[in-house]
């Protein structure tokens, strides 16, 4: 498909950059610039083909085009003047991430995609093992603030005057707190404390989506139920509860210190649910 050809595309134009640093002869540098020129034709082509047939047979191009993926579908869904939308995407060796405003689509190159995911995965290990890395501040500040401009600065300068962000990370990117990156790296000699670092959640409002189409589709219209209705789920009872009791009593097992099945009990939770209950239903 077209996305393929345009990977393979920006393969090749960092196969005819490396080529020319490294002072290879002039015919080896063109033939890889003529392989990429007759990919990203193939890609163009692909593209047509798609749209003529999304125009002639919408149905059958369900099967080949997931739908929501137009620009303009995702800002009628998501994106308005106060909102960027960064949705990341790895290359051959390349990290890319296209950023949507209501105006304007960028596609950005970000730097090798295995230097950026290695600071991740750092930054990640250092997050979930509270010995190797929260107990520094500062330690903390330049990794988080490191990855807040490979990843986030080129895509904000891009976004302008924004309030809010929908981050689509790709795999590799899931499991990182976009809103903890930090903005702004110490200076060097500076004591810092967690408290007085700059996150992106300061500046901005973050949140994600799976993939853009995703995204258009729950941010579209909806049928108009019969009457509102919410499903509030808190204080769950683990199945070594349930097979012990046939009807629990809600109350009284929910507000214990129990731990069953190696989990502990929610306590706060059901306070959690019951106010989030009387917001919706008010006084009824």
């Amino acid at each position: 498909g077209s996305r393929d050809a345009l990977t393979q595309h920006d393969r090749l134009l960092e196969l005819v950059s490396k080529a020319v640093r490294e002072g290879k002869p002039s015919e080896e540098v063109e033939s890889l610039r003529s392989q990429a020129r007759s990919l990203l034709a193939k890609a163009e082509e692909s593209g047509r083909r798609m749209e003529a047939l999304r125009s002639s047979a919408p149905r059958q191009a369900s099967f080949f085009l997931p739908s929501g993926m137009e620009p303009d579908a995702v800002r009628r869904a998501a994106v308005d003047a106060e909102t960027a939308l960064i949705e990341y995407a790895p290359g051959g060796k390349t990290l890319f991430a296209y950023v949507l405003t209501s105006s304007a689509l960028y596609r950005l190159a970000l730097g090798p995609k295995e230097e950026i995911l290695k600071a991740t995965g750092e930054l990640l290990d250092g997050l979930t093992n509270r010995g190797a890395l929260i107990s520094s501040a500062k330690d903390f500040a330049w990794k988080a603030s490191t990855l807040h401009g490979k990843l986030l600065a080129p895509c904000l300068e891009k976004a302008g005057a924004v309030k809010r962000l929908i981050v689509v990370p790709d795999a590799s990117l899931a499991g990182l707190p976009f809103e903890a990156l930090v903005s702004r790296p110490p200076e060097e000699g500076e004591n810092v404390s967690f408290a007085e670092l700059r996150y992106v959640l300061d500046d901005y409002v973050v949140s994600y989506a799976p993939s853009s189409p995703v995204l258009t589709v729950l941010g579209g219209p909806r049928p108009e139920a019969a009457s509102p209705r919410a499903l509030i789920l808190a204080d769950p009872f683990y199945s070594e509860e349930s097979d012990r009791m046939a009807d629990p009593p809600p109350v009284a097992v929910a507000r214990g210190e129990k731990r069953l099945g190696g989990f502990p009990r929610l306590t706060r939770s059901r306070d959690e649910a019951e106010a989030v209950c009387q917001f919706l239903l008010g006084n009824e």
